[in-house]
């Protein structure tokens, strides 16, 4: 096998981004190998899709056209961690847990409201369309000081019931579960020491968590650059309800990599926020990191910009170019609370996990704008 010294997967992912962005449809001959066979050619794909062991590579050797063949042994770039079936509470695709009677909120009540290891109290203090504002009651007092508790309010709720609303909405089937019965999505707005935003799973309301400067910092009109966040995590809370998808981390890869790819869909799927910058030359995946994780790895490119290459690739795949409301939504019709990670994937896409995750990678190492999306 040639080893070509400037020419390797960071330019593989440049010309995969370059046909995903361009919707450039691609194709190539790929040969298979098999346990104990030797193979020759251009490059190789080595990718283990096992689901409950990580396999090592074995021994790669590259023709370096000058002293002969030089050994050279690496981490697989596809090594899977296990992808082991968690089994969580069955129900409805369309409702995950039996919905509460009608509930409403009035502005100034205050209600407990976080998971049992972070509960805090919190005040309604807007009401949008489709959302309630809360805040964090040791927050508001100076809000409150600094008239300014009303405009975030505002502010927060036209954000939501704008754009972010309706691809929530799209994704859901028209049908966001709201746990507590009100029918809307309650935002949380509070100081999160750890995090821009927070899904928490909570068992009674759907809410998502949201960090918002001091009052003293809070300019008119900042919830605007909040959009992306609330569709993020406004993804991970209608994953979870819409499919009984486990929060275990066995499956926190592709729901990053979906939330990722929802917020890239509201910027207008360019890109824009560069969760793809550093993938090509970020050492670790360039050693064979995983694309499949059960815990974070404090790495933005192996965290969030491989899985949503990934989703795009499936994307691109599914819809023959980049359409994704046309394959999205399908995500979330699917009952998972018995599937496991590849299981839940072959059911969306129809294609086996195994075959799927292979072609990703091999359209990363053939750098070609000829490899094939679809087959």
């Amino acid at each position: 096998m040639k080893r070509k010294r400037s020419i390797g997967l960071s330019v593989g992912i440049c010309l995969l981004l370059l046909g995903l962005f361009s919707n450039i449809s691609v194709f190539a001959a790929v040969t298979e190998g098999k346990a104990g066979e030797t193979l020759t050619g251009e490059y190789a794909v080595i990718v283990n899709t096992d689901p409950e062991v990580a396999h090592n590579t074995g021994t790669l050797v590259f023709d370096d056209g000058a002293d002969g063949t030089a050994p050279y042994t690496a981490g697989s770039v596809g090594a899977s961690n296990s992808l082991g079936s968690v089994n969580v509470a069955g129900g409805s695709t369309n409702s995950a847990i039996a919905l509460q009677s009608a509930t409403t909120y009035t502005i100034g009540q205050e209600k407990y409201m976080g998971t049992t290891y972070s509960q805090k109290t919190y005040v309604c203090i807007g009401i949008g369309e489709h959302c309630y504002i809360w805040m964090e009651k040791n927050m508001k007092s100076d809000y409150d000081s600094a008239g300014k508790t009303a405009v975030i309010a505002a502010d927060m709720a036209s954000v939501y019931d704008g754009q972010p609303y309706r691809i929530l909405n799209q994704l859901a089937g028209g049908e966001i579960p709201c746990l507590d019965g009100s029918g809307k999505l309650s935002i949380l707005l509070e100081t999160l020491s750890s995090a821009s935003g927070m899904y928490m799973y909570e068992t009674d309301v759907t809410a998502i968590h949201i960090n918002i400067p001091a009052a003293s910092s809070y300019v008119t009109g900042e919830m605007s650059r909040r959009n992306g966040l609330l569709v993020h995590e406004g993804q991970h809370a209608v994953l979870a309800l819409k499919t009984n998808f486990s929060s275990s981390g066995k499956y926190m890869w592709l729901n990053e990599g979906l939330a990722v790819t929802v917020m890239d869909y509201l910027w207008g799927g360019i890109d824009s926020s560069g969760w793809l910058n550093g993938i090509a030359e970020n050492a670790a995946i360039r050693r064979g990191s995983s694309l499949i994780y059960q815990s974070y790895r404090d790495d933005t490119a192996r965290d969030y910009g491989l899985p949503y290459l990934f989703v795009r690739y499936v994307i691109d795949r599914m819809a023959r170019g980049y359409d994704p409301m046309s394959v999205l939504p399908r995500f979330y019709q699917i009952n998972a609370s018995d599937l496991n990670c590849e299981e839940y994937l072959e059911k969306v896409t129809g294609v086996a996990f195994k075959t799927l995750l292979t072609d990703f990678y091999t359209a990363i190492a053939a750098g070609e704008t000829d490899m094939p999306l679809v087959k």
